[in-house]
């Protein structure tokens, strides 16, 4: 029979994971899927570790030059496609057994749909963290709009199902672009352009947070890299709710990115004066801004208070919830 699925593997130096990634593909109790790994011109044997799975469903591409992001093999991966349907595994992460299976039945029951995601769990040294808070206040599965999406990030690239012809529409990953952050991006313009999605109630990847070479670990993030023209080009042409939600959004990115390069301590950092709306979020681009006038020496004090204050948050409503 056909294949059902295309499941498209980005690979860049993840010899150490990716068998573990490929191995929870071909355990998939729904089995109508082909494989297509893209090298992305890796340095390492994670190439020589790919060749050890005998399975006549799986094709390997290679690139000659990596891309920023994995979105260059991404994109490759999505043409070269024979399916319907795409699905997504990084090499350094895995799926649990029955999640083909589970959103092969989703398809079934909303037909007209070209957008399906389901829940994820993270996990850092073994340890696995459900973060429930993100889903429950729905009744899964259901159809979430592009209104509801601008307000929280159920899923994970790894659960994502999407029709191939939406991605072709929408114009796939950002590839030279940008560095991270393109998979959020291409999956805004997704979702607008289907105007919502399908959230699952399953749970269908498990994102390992400590695997090697993660771009989010060392990496600096540049003002050019974090001014998205996709946002932009958005917020430019809404209006009403949708234009705030986004303005909040793209606030919210940039206020990331600047956390981010504060705990990284790099030697420059971004301009949130100038960048931030800062009418729709007065108080929390205000505090910000007003810290980033300060020194390192000052600021990095009250950052790493404030990270271990919302990290103990994000623990009492983890362990009180009742699931």
């Amino acid at each position: 029979m056909s294949p059902y699925f295309t499941v498209i593997v980005p690979l860049y130096n993840k010899a150490p994971h990716v068998l573990r990634a490929l191995n929870s593909i071909t355990r998939q109790t729904f089995k109508l899927f082909e494989v297509i790994v893209v090298d992305d011109a890796s340095t390492d044997d994670g190439l020589e570790q790919v060749l050890k799975i005998n399975d006549s469903r799986l094709k390997i591409l290679k690139r000659r030059e990596a891309g920023p992001g994995g979105y260059a093999a991404r994109n490759l991966g999505i043409l070269e496609s024979t399916t319907n349907w795409c699905v997504f595994l990084d090499a350094d992460d895995e799926w649990y057994d029955d999640h083909l299976e589970k959103m092969y039945h989703l398809i079934k029951k909303f037909p007209h749909e070209s957008f399906f995601a389901a829940r994820f769990i993270k996990s850092k040294a073994g340890r696995e963290v459900r973060d429930y808070v993100v889903c429950n206040k729905f009744i899964l599965p259901r159809r979430i709009s592009f209104f509801e999406y601008l307000s929280f990030a159920p899923f994970n690239t790894n659960t994502v199902c999407i029709k191939r012809e939406l991605l072709i529409g929408c114009g796939m990953f950002p590839e030279g672009k940008m560095k991270r952050g393109g998979d959020v991006d291409t999956w805004l313009r997704a979702i607008k352009n289907a105007g919502g999605f399908v959230m699952s109630e399953h749970y269908g990847a498990i994102y390992h947070v400590d695997s090697s070479n993660m771009v989010t670990k060392s990496n600096c993030y540049s003002e050019e890299e974090v001014k998205n023209t996709s946002l932009i080009d958005m917020i430019e042409s809404s209006e009403g709710p949708v234009h705030n939600k986004l303005k909040k959004r793209y606030n919210n990115v940039l206020i990331y990115a600047w956390n981010q390069n504060v705990h990284l301590n790099c030697a420059y950092n971004i301009n949130l004066i100038d960048n931030v709306y800062f009418g729709v979020q007065p108080i929390r681009c205000g505090f910000f801004i007003f810290l980033s006038l300060f020194p390192y020496f000052i600021i990095k004090p009250v950052h790493y208070i404030g990270y271990k204050i919302i990290i103990f948050k994000r623990w009492i409503k983890l362990y009180s919830f009742k699931f």
